[in-house]
């Protein structure tokens, strides 16, 4: 996945790290900082990330008020079944902007 990543990225005009994924390479002196982030603020960290990928794209609910309401249809939802969404919508999501990324 990181491979992947650092190809789109290189190929969207972003930092090219594809010859710098070694354990001195540049992406990981990069990446330290989130390397201090604990398991949850990681996961918040990718939320985010996506909050503003779909705020981007569109008018996403913005309180978490508004965000529990639109999202308590998943509550039931096992686990797996959860992934296997997420994986549909990311397939169907496409590919990404160009670099640079504006409203970051």
């Amino acid at each position: 996945m990181i491979y992947f990543n650092v190809i789109e990225l290189a190929a969207l005009g972003g930092t090219n790290y594809t010859a710098e994924l070694g354990p001195s390479g540049t992406l990981v002196a990069a990446a330290a900082c989130n390397d201090t982030l604990d398991p949850d603020q990681k996961e918040l960290a990718l939320l985010l990330i996506n909050y503003n990928n779909a705020q981007d794209a569109g008018s996403p609910a913005t309180t978490p008020v508004a965000w529990s309401e639109a999202i308590k249809c998943l509550q039931n939802q096992p686990e797996g079944m959860l992934d296997s969404m997420l994986l549909h919508v990311q397939c169907l999501l496409g590919r990404h902007a160009a670099w640079p990324q504006v409203n970051l």
